[in-house]
Order: C-alpha cells, then sequence, then structure tokens
C-alpha cells in the first residue's frame, strides 16, 4: 500500500509541476488549456485503463485523498486562469469564477470514465479537445472566441 501511495503521489506531483510551468510559459488561458492539454496527452499516453479507477477500486483511500488534492490544484489552476482571463478581455466579466471552476473539473474527471466514455468509442484527444472547446465556448468574448477559433481552425 505505501508503494502505491508513493507512485501515485510522484505522478501527481510531476503532472501539478508539468502544468504549473506550462502556466509560467503560456501566453494566454486559452493558448494554456491548449498546451495543458498537449501535455497530458502525452503524459499519459497509451493509457487504456483508467488508473483512477483501478486505484478507486483497490486502493480506496489513496484514491480519495488523491481525488481531493486533484480538486484543489485544478479548482485553484482554473480559478487563476479564469481570473486572468477576464483580465485580458478573453472571458466574460459576469461568468461564476468558482462555479465555472468546479464544473470544469467535474467534466475534466467526466471525461476519463471509461464506463461512459469507452476507448473504442472515443478516442482521448478527441474528448479533451472536444471538452475545452464546450468549455471555452460558454465563457469566452467575442476576443476570445478569435482566439479560441485559431486553435480550432489548427
Amino acid at each position: 500500500m505505501e508503494l502505491v501511495n508513493s507512485v501515485t503521489n510522484n505522478l501527481f506531483v510531476s503532472i501539478t509541476q508539468g502544468v504549473n510551468q506550462i502556466k509560467k510559459d503560456s501566453q494566454d488561458p486559452i493558448s494554456e488549456l491548449y498546451d495543458i492539454k498537449l501535455f497530458l496527452i502525452k503524459f499519459l499516453k497509451g493509457e487504456k485503463t483508467s488508473p483512477l479507477y483501478q486505484l478507486q477500486k483497490h486502493y480506496p483511500l489513496i484514491h480519495k485523498e488523491i481525488q481531493q488534492k486533484q480538486f484543489e490544484f485544478m479548482t485553484k489552476s482554473t480559478v487563476e486562469s479564469l481570473k486572468n482571463g477576464v483580465k485580458l478581455g478573453l472571458f466574460r466579466k459576469d461568468i461564476n469564477i468558482d462555479f465555472i471552476s468546479i464544473l470544469y473539473f467535474n467534466g475534466m474527471m467526466g471525461i476519463r470514465n471509461k464506463s461512459m466514455f469507452s476507448a473504442d468509442k472515443f478516442e482521448e484527444n478527441f474528448l479533451m479537445e472536444s471538452y475545452i472547446e464546450y468549455h471555452l465556448r460558454g465563457i469566452v468574448t467575442d476576443k476570445g472566441l478569435k482566439k479560441l477559433n485559431h486553435f480550432i481552425n489548427s
């Protein structure tokens, strides 16, 4: 159990460090989301079964702990990005930032659910790309939509 906990926490640290570096290097919150998507696709490449599902099934306490860490990290990170996007005029000023950050977390976790989005029906990159577009279309301004369309068309 200690080995599983150690490996799980090391993986979490590696991913959060990569995401934090991307956040530092990205031009804006829209570019940031697409850069993080590419990072995660490469990092989790070849994953056929959900490690989180396996963790939940065999090590529920470790799963609960890592899920709480993911929630805290992702919502904090998303809140920062949303505030920056509003400041840059890419996201609407009238969005509820806390609500959107929790909604984004739940959506990202939801698309990882293999019983709903089976790998034989939905490719990982398609799921992430589609969810990011869905998420952004609900919050962008006209300026943000131009930036979003650049990523969609490229």
